[in-house]
C-alpha cells in the first residue's frame, strides 16, 4: 500500500483551520479539482473539474483530534483503496494541515501525489486567515 504524507503550513490558528476542514460539505472551496460537494449522511459526492464525480464515505469528524477521515469508494481514478485524513495541528496563529493518504494500487501513488501537490497552494490560501 502506498502512503502519501504532506504537511501544509497555514497562517491561521489551528481552530480556524479545523473549522474549515470540519465543513465536509465545503471541501470544494479549498480544492480547484472539485466543482461541488453534496453530503447525505456519511456519504459525500464531489464533482470533478475534469468531468465526472467521486463518491466518498466520511469516516470520522473528530473535534477532539481536529481530524477528518474519509475514503473514496467510487471514482474515475481506478483505485482499489483510498483512505485519507486531514488533521489541523499547531499553536497560536500558525497551524499545519497534515494530510495522509493510503492507497492501492501502489502504481497510482505518483498520479495522486501529483494531484495533491497541485492543490497545496489552493488549500493553504483557503485555510489562511482572511480567506
Amino acid at each position: 500500500m502506498a502512503v502519501i504524507h504532506r504537511t501544509i503550513d497555514v497562517t491561521a490558528s489551528p481552530q480556524s483551520t479545523w473549522d474549515k476542514i470540519a465543513d465536509v460539505g465545503g471541501v470544494h472551496a479549498m480544492m480547484s479539482i472539485l466543482t461541488d460537494a453534496r453530503v447525505d449522511g456519511a456519504r459525500r459526492v464531489c464533482g470533478l473539474s475534469m468531468g465526472g464525480e467521486l463518491s466518498e464515505i466520511v469516516l470520522s469528524v473528530d473535534e477532539s483530534l481536529r481530524r477528518v477521515a474519509y475514503a473514496i469508494v467510487d471514482s474515475p481514478f481506478g483505485l482499489e483503496l483510498h483512505s485519507s485524513s486531514m488533521t489541523a495541528t499547531g499553536s497560536g496563529n500558525e497551524s499545519q494541515l497534515v494530510w495522509i493518504t493510503d492507497l492501492k494500487p501502489d502504481a497510482a501513488a505518483e498520479q495522486v501525489a501529483g494531484l495533491i501537490a497541485s492543490e497545496i497552494s489552493n488549500i493553504a490560501d483557503y485555510l489562511s486567515d482572511g480567506a
